[in-house]
């Protein structure tokens, strides 16, 4: 296709970016003065012009998980556009994601083109199941004193899908900072399951509870560490585990307000109840992985060294020092497998054995600079890509039974 192809009625043709939809089955062009345009990849091969797509200098544009859904946000009005039963895109209906949920004050900003997102940079998300999703700025960090008040207010606004498959707002969150001397951070993560939403600021953290009726908050204002109290300088790193009943909060040392080294991670479950509540506080520098069920994390530690924290069924973390500097990890999709880059340049394959340890299975050195490894998604294989004189090698490495560890 030629751009003339894909923009049928602009004078000026060009493409700054593209964006695919999982499913591979739709794309976006976009060329970031003019706007974009929406092909489909039709049923004998061929890609089409489906829809064009038009904003102004400040947009953002997510294509849902399940790729049945297209959301556009120019910092005010996100357009959702809907994809078909015939595989075209339409537009199905606009919210106004403005500055209030008060229609008065909303009706006010619009007027004054006051825009909640305008000359700040903001990110949205759609949730795993792709039946909610929220919009937040992601650069609060800069705190105008010429604003009058002493309190500033930031928000996230969520949307979901009602009974009749169309978008519609939920709620919006609200926080407040009125510290002139500190920045305010804020980011926005759903649960593996899309059930859950969690607003992290470096205050602390809410969990708000998501259905098709409705948004309501399970945990609000929420100290990372039980009895802490602490304010952070960075937001911690956020991971929730594959059956989302396990949320780690990471804590680097320079994240943390007070010269405190032994907080480092927190770990939060939800118990039968379904009531959150804290479970532990690990002591580790830098949280490398977790693993997809979230009851593993590989830790650096302080020393040349790295610590495994293994959830047992008991409830307890038990850390188990690994004699090793590791550099880089990635589990397998059933979490029995570790590969890892150590500080040597070598790759180690770590494997979960029965009594709940973790025992080494293969060393390999190469000659050149390991640059990548990824386990393939039936975990019988490793791929490697290696750096080695000016080129890159790709190999692949079978996993045998008896290094599958107790999967």
């Amino acid at each position: 296709m030629t751009g003339a192809d894909i923009y049928h009625s602009w004078a000026r043709r060009r493409i700054n970016e593209m964006i695919v939809s999982d499913d591979g089955k739709s794309l976006v062009c976009i060329d970031r003065r003019s706007g974009g345009a929406i092909l489909c990849c039709g049923t004998d091969g061929n890609w089409r012009h489906n829809n064009a797509l038009s904003w102004g200098d400040n947009h953002e544009i997510r294509f849902s998980p399940d790729s049945q859904y297209l959301a556009l946000f120019d910092g005010a009005e996100v357009s959702f556009i809907t994809r078909g039963d015939d595989g075209l895109w339409s537009c199905s209906n606009k919210i106004d994601f403005g500055l209030s949920c008060d229609a008065a004050a909303a009706s006010r900003a619009a007027l004054d083109n006051d825009r909640l997102f305008d000359n700040m940079e903001f990110d949205m998300a759609f949730s795993p199941d792709s039946r909610h999703f929220a919009a937040w700025s992601d650069d609060l960090g800069i705190y105008d004193e010429a604003i009058p008040g002493e309190e500033k207010e930031f928000y996230v606004k969520v949307a979901g899908l009602d009974h009749n498959q169309r978008w519609s707002h939920k709620v919006t969150i609200t926080k407040t900072h009125s510290d002139p001397h500190r920045c305010f951070l804020l980011s926005v993560d759903f649960s593996p399951d899309g059930k859950l939403l969690v607003v992290a600021t470096i205050n602390g953290f809410d969990i708000w509870s998501l259905d098709d009726d409705g948004c309501s908050p399970v945990m609000e204002d929420q100290a990372y560490i039980e009895g802490a109290g602490q304010v952070l300088r960075d937001l911690p790193d956020m991971k929730f585990s594959m059956n989302s009943r396990l949320l780690c909060f990471m804590m680097t040392a320079s994240s943390l307000s007070i010269d405190d080294n032994e907080l480092r991670a927190s770990i939060w479950y939800r118990g039968e109840s379904g009531q959150w509540e804290w479970a532990h506080a690990l002591n580790s520098s830098t949280l490398l992985r977790a693993s997809p069920r979230g009851n593993a994390l590989v830790c650096r530690s302080e020393s040349e060294s790295t610590d495994i924290y293994q959830y047992k069924d008991s409830g307890q973390w038990c850390k188990q020092p690994i004699k090793l500097s590791i550099l880089e990890a990635r589990f397998n999709r059933q979490g029995c497998l570790i590969a890892a880059r150590t500080d040597d340049g070598s790759l180690l394959l770590l494997g979960l054995s029965s009594d709940g340890t973790w025992q080494e299975k293969n060393r390999w050195r190469p000659e050149g600079q390991i640059r990548d490894f990824e386990f393939s998604s039936c975990s019988r294989s490793l791929q490697t890509r290696v750096y080695h004189n000016g080129k890159e090698v790709l190999t692949f490495w079978q996993i045998t039974p008896d290094l599958g560890a107790n999967c």
